[in-house]
């Protein structure tokens, strides 16, 4: 039998959202207010009702129960650091957490302390991503794998509704992180694509998704990161990241003024969020 994981939620307390301390530091109503995602509500609306073709496949119940067969037997064969690499992508959803998942891949330190423009950028996503599956959980209900089969171990059910399996959310946010970090380390991306694919497919690993829902995940994250393209707020995000990552690897000497003091409010905020309350 697989081993049970508790897993740490520390990621969601104690913290300030990013999005207020810069509205707090006053640089500007545009940064400010819009971060919280890059697309407007409609346009998240749009997405969500998209239906990937790995819809069709869910729906059938000798399929599902094909799917639970083999993901009993992916626990069973799996070994104690696949089981450990799975617990700690599960418990790396918030930018901040998902992007070091990534180091090895990329090869450097991607650590929000590094990179606050970086984790800037894929926390807007992320919030996008978010928003648009748990959209289409809601308009598409499907039992988790550890709820319809007894014989199928969840790594952990904290924050889990058992009938909001398809899709996976992990599975969009690992390959949409994988996509945004192409455009950035430039060379680097076979290998982070080929990572945000583990990612997701840790969550069939772990029990609590099927292998469509996390196809149909990654569906999701490619139809999104084309939709965000021609958002203003994304393509600026996204070129002071690239800026960022030109000044660490030592192809530029400093920032621009906008993208200098665009990582000077994110360090504050990181030094506010990690001062001991009174």
């Amino acid at each position: 039998m697989p081993p049970i994981f508790a897993f740490s939620r520390a990621r969601r307390a104690g913290t300030m959202s990013l999005w207020v301390l810069f509205a707090i530091a006053g640089i500007g109503d545009a940064f400010a207010q819009s971060a919280p995602g890059y697309l407007s509500a409609d346009e998240k609306t749009r997405l969500a009702q998209i239906q990937p073709p790995a819809l069709v496949l869910s729906q059938d119940a000798e399929f599902t129960r094909l799917e639970d067969t083999t993901i009993e037997h992916q626990q069973e064969v799996a070994t104690p650091e696949q089981w450990a690499a799975a617990h700690d992508d599960a418990d790396a959803y918030d930018a901040k957490f998902l992007l070091p998942r990534f180091d090895a891949a990329a090869d450097q330190d991607l650590s929000d302390t590094v990179r606050p423009l970086l984790t800037h950028l894929l926390d807007r996503m992320i919030n996008d991503a978010s928003d648009i599956a748990r959209m289409a959980k809601a308009a598409h209900p499907r039992p988790r794998p550890y709820a319809e089969d007894e014989a199928i171990t969840a790594c952990n059910t904290a924050w889990l509704n058992p009938r909001e399996s398809f899709p996976s959310g992990h599975a969009m946010n690992g390959y949409t992180a994988a996509l945004v970090l192409s455009n950035i380390l430039v060379g680097h991306g076979r290998r982070l694509r080929e990572r945000g694919i583990a990612y997701g497919d840790h969550r069939v690993l772990c029990g609590v998704h099927h292998p469509s829902d996390v196809a149909a995940g990654r569906e999701l994250a490619i139809t999104y990161f084309e939709a965000v393209q021609s958002n203003a707020g994304f393509q600026a995000d996204l070129a002071c990241a690239q800026e960022e990552e030109k000044v660490i690897g030592h192809l530029a000497h400093q920032l621009s003024p906008g993208c200098a003091a665009r990582q000077k409010v994110l360090r504050d905020a990181q030094k506010a969020a990690a001062k001991p309350r009174p």
